[in-house]
Parts: C-alpha cells; structure tokens; sequence
C-alpha cells in the first residue's frame, strides 16, 4: 500500500480491482464529465475506495489539490492504484 498526501491529509492507496475501475468508468459516462472533472472524479473515487471516511467529491477533491502540487498526487495515485497502465497521464493541453 501507498500513501499520498494531500495537504495536511495522508490516504492510503492501493491497486484497484477490474470491478472498480469498470463502476468508476461507468459512472464517469452516466455523469458526462468533461476531461477536467472526470480526471478529479476518477482519482477522488479511487481515494474514496481505500479511505471511505474521505468521501470525497469533485469539488472537495479540487479544493484540497494546490495546482502546482496536482501533477504530483496524479502521479501517485495513478501509479499506486494500477491506473496508468489504463489511462494516460494529464487533463489537457499545455
């Protein structure tokens, strides 16, 4: 298991299961979120998933990540849940 932080907050990290990531690509669909949103509802579900007390949603996960620290806890969580192996890094151009 892997900890990011995030601001003052510590979570635990691990791989996600085949199951997990289907919910979270399903749901990403139903909601129809543009690039930006479904990066942050992507890595904010996969934090809730191992730290359920976290409950974090689009807008509390966009509020705690400080912009010059987002490709870092990206990076972190995409690389300890198995992430990267399915989806590519980045929420836009440059």
């Amino acid at each position: 298991m892997a900890k990011v932080k995030i601001g003052d907050q510590e979570y635990t990290i691990n791989y996600l299961k085949l199951g997990a990531i289907k919910k979270i690509l399903k749901a990403k669909e139903e909601k129809k979120l543009d690039n930006m949103d479904a990066t942050s509802y992507i890595l904010a579900e996969t934090i809730n998933k191992f730290n359920p007390e976290a409950k974090l949603t689009i807008e509390k996960f966009d509020d705690l990540v400080d912009i010059v620290e987002f490709e870092r806890i990206q990076k972190e969580i995409m690389d300890s849940s198995g992430l990267t192996k399915y989806f590519n890094m980045g929420v836009g151009k440059k």
